[in-house]
């Protein structure tokens, strides 16, 4: 859905590679996990102390709740801004065309009320 000519888009990552912070509760530290591995029952080890950091049910419910109203949002935001960007497009190359049919209409006219050298022309008598 998100493309390379998304700019800005692209730095959006995955729902699944999202890095959530967490904080350590032995030594303090902060660290950054993707969301993936945030599941009720897996092993998290400190980066800083080593110590075992085990996410529970609620903390996962309440993350994955946040980050799925955010993408839902966000996609929703996303579709909304394509949708204009498609309509704006059409608009403009239906203007363009317009234009272009124009162009072509004048210089068909400026065409046909120029006089060209060397064109045959009625033979006029002595005074003109």
């Amino acid at each position: 859905m998100i493309g390379p000519s998304d700019g800005f888009l692209t730095s959006i990552p995955a729902m699944d590679d999202w890095e959530v912070p967490l904080t350590c509760f032995r030594c303090g530290g902060r660290f950054e996990v993707p969301f993936q591995f945030i599941k009720p029952g897996t092993v998290l080890h400190c980066p800083h102390c080593n110590g075992a950091f085990v996410p529970n049910t609620s903390m996962y419910q309440n993350i994955s709740r946040r980050l799925t109203s955010f993408y839902e949002e966000w996609n929703g935001r996303l579709a909304k801004l394509r949708k204009k960007q498609k309509s704006e497009l059409n608009q403009f190359e239906g203007n363009l065309r317009t234009g272009l049919e124009r162009l072509k209409e004048d210089i068909d006219n400026l065409k046909s009320d120029a006089e060209l050298a060397g064109a045959p022309q009625r033979t006029r008598g002595i005074f003109g």
